[in-house]
């Protein structure tokens, strides 16, 4: 029963993939056409060579030339000026780190400074305590 049923599931996928496949080709046979209409319809005429284009029809695909060009560039431009300031950021960043560090080693002997000055006095406070300790059992 259970391989019946595996079986009807393969069965639809393998339709189904069928049917896809057909719409598939069905909408780029309907594009191709449309092209073409799309073509004739932008003043272009197709040659032996490839297209021939009406003065307006150039025109408008040198001005979109252009506007691509300019829109690259000022798409670099910004690219660049991000580098820029990512580069200034990492720098601020970086002595920022070296700063933190430098105060974290300052705090850091200072801290040491301080256990070592606590020890000597506990050391002279317990000699200290020893020798008055020693005085008063004599």
């Amino acid at each position: 029963m259970d391989a019946t049923r595996q079986r009807e599931v393969t069965v639809r996928a393998q339709a189904k993939s069928g049917l896809m496949i057909y719409l598939l080709t069905v909408s780029l046979l309907l594009s191709t056409f449309c092209w073409q209409s799309i073509a004739q319809a932008a003043d272009v005429q197709r040659v032996s060579d490839g297209y021939l284009l009406s003065e307006a029809a150039m025109r408008d695909t040198i001005a979109g030339w252009t506007a691509d060009r300019e829109s690259a560039r000022v798409l670099r431009q910004g690219l660049d000026d991000l580098r820029a300031e990512i580069a200034a950021q990492a720098e601020d960043t970086r002595r920022l780190v070296v700063d933190l560090r430098r105060e974290l080693a300052a705090e850091r002997a200072e801290y040491n400074r301080r256990i070592r000055r606590g020890r000597a006095q506990g050391l002279l406070l317990g000699l200290l305590v020893g020798a008055a300790s020693m005085a008063i059992a004599k």
